[in-house]
């Protein structure tokens, strides 16, 4: 079935836990969207880095919050893996979906060192507009409130925009979900074609997202 969703269309309010929320929810989280409803002049720095290690292998999301005076920091960092169907438990059908969660405080210094990172990966420069983000590839899409204004952007692998990245340098060290990160490896993608994946027999959800001007724009979400 293929369905067609616009990100204004279920604002995300935080990583939704179980599937069925997260396919609704996620393009706006992808987005950022709640991060653009939430900042204005003098709101706290909120920052969010989406990390998309082929989606149906892993996904891993850091929200930064930090207090009015960017004094008190932390990190909510989740990682997701793909479902262990095999080892279900049926009175908590949901509990292979929610990821492992961790948070970590941040102290200032750490936080300039983030802010810093996203300058030096590249983040203020011009968005990628048009870029598509495909769910079956590696991807980062970083989303932030700082000093009252929004930005986005997105990397995509391989790039040499993804090559520069220098965030998860930060990152890690707050990740306590002691998962390993899925590394980036070459990959020879067909055409996005979901009929493809259903000729083949390949489970999960398929979706591609289009870069805007600061957001994304469309999501096509395919199961």
């Amino acid at each position: 079935m293929l369905g067609t969703a616009l990100l204004v269309g279920c604002a995300a309010q935080g990583v939704a836990v179980d599937p069925v929320s997260r396919s609704l929810s996620w393009f706006s989280y992808l987005g950022g969207e709640d991060v653009r409803e939430q900042c204005f002049t003098d709101a706290p720095t909120r920052l969010r880095f989406v990390y998309n290690a082929v989606y149906t292998e892993q996904v891993r999301t850091y929200d930064v919050f930090a207090d009015a005076g960017d004094t008190a920091t932390t990190v909510k960092a989740r990682a997701f893996g793909s479902a262990n169907l095999v080892g279900l438990e049926l009175d908590d059908p949901l509990a292979a979906w929610r990821g492992t969660l961790a948070s970590a405080p941040i102290d200032g210094a750490s936080l300039k060192a983030l802010r810093r990172s996203l300058d030096d990966s590249g983040f203020f420069g011009p968005a990628s507009e048009g870029l598509l983000l495909r769910s079956d590839s590696f991807y980062w899409a970083v989303s932030a409130c700082l000093d009252g204004a929004f930005h986005f952007n997105a990397f995509a692998a391989p790039s040499a925009e993804f090559s520069r990245l220098r965030f998860l340098e930060i990152l890690l060290p707050h990740d306590l979900t002691d998962v390993p990160v899925n590394p980036v490896r070459v990959l020879d993608l067909a055409p996005f074609n979901p009929n493809y994946y259903e000729l083949i027999g390949r489970a999960g959800v398929l979706f591609e997202v289009q870069v805007g001007r600061n957001g994304l724009k469309v999501g096509r979400l395919f199961r």
